[in-house]
């Protein structure tokens, strides 16, 4: 597999006005995201989509969160809030929930779907399903695209641990695809030590 992309928590709760924990200005870039979407469609690209499934009692809620470690209640599964916005919705994914392991014929599969959707409970998703990792072995990709929310959070970890972790994949962020927390200061310059690449969305033709 030459690329893959991972949208990274595009969900109601953070991306929608009324979402229990918005960040300021997500919708701003929604079309972004569903042009990222329709690219990956257009060149057969796999995607891979975050999504936060907790239980009630998630270890990270709290009545009076620090917005670092602890947040108020948010995409508590099988509510409207855990859905993915209608600009990044996998049609059809293929589920890998964080509380079990893949079967042998999901192991199979993940190489024959467009969209896989990981299911976490940590801000991690290296942390939060112990599946990625060998998911991410399984597809093999070039090359990573990493977008969505929240930037100095879920998407600076999943960027970061895929540096760490795998060598031979280059990590690009999309900027114009991710938002920060209110109050949040820019990660670009800790990116590029790391040696995280930065892109975006009308740049993306000259990598795929």
């Amino acid at each position: 597999m030459k690329n893959l992309f991972i949208n990274i928590d595009t969900q109601k709760d953070f991306m929608n006005k009324d979402g229990s924990l918005y960040i300021h200005g997500a919708e701003t870039i929604k079309d972004n995201l569903k042009r990222l979407t329709q690219i990956a469609i257009d060149h057969d690209i796999t995607v891979i989509s975050t999504a936060d499934w907790h239980d009630d009692n998630c270890e990270e809620f709290s009545n009076h969160p620090d917005f670092k470690s602890t947040f108020p209640p948010h995409c508590i599964k099988n509510t409207e809030g855990s859905e993915i916005i209608e600009e990044t919705k996998p049609l059809h994914p293929l589920i890998i929930d964080w509380d079990r392991e893949t079967t042998v014929d999901e192991d199979m599969r993940l190489k024959q779907v467009h969209d896989i959707l990981i299911r976490k409970n940590a801000f991690n998703v290296f942390d939060g399903n112990k599946n990625t990792e060998s998911i991410i072995k399984i597809l093999n990709p070039e090359t990573v695209f990493i977008y969505g929310v929240a930037a100095d959070v879920c998407v600076n970890q999943a960027a970061v641990a895929l540096n760490d972790r795998f060598k031979n994949i280059t990590v690009f962020i999309v900027v114009d695809a991710i938002k920060y927390l209110p109050n949040s200061k820019s990660l670009t310059s800790q990116w590029f030590d790391q040696g995280i690449l930065l892109t975006m969305v009308e740049e993306m033709g000259q990598y795929i």
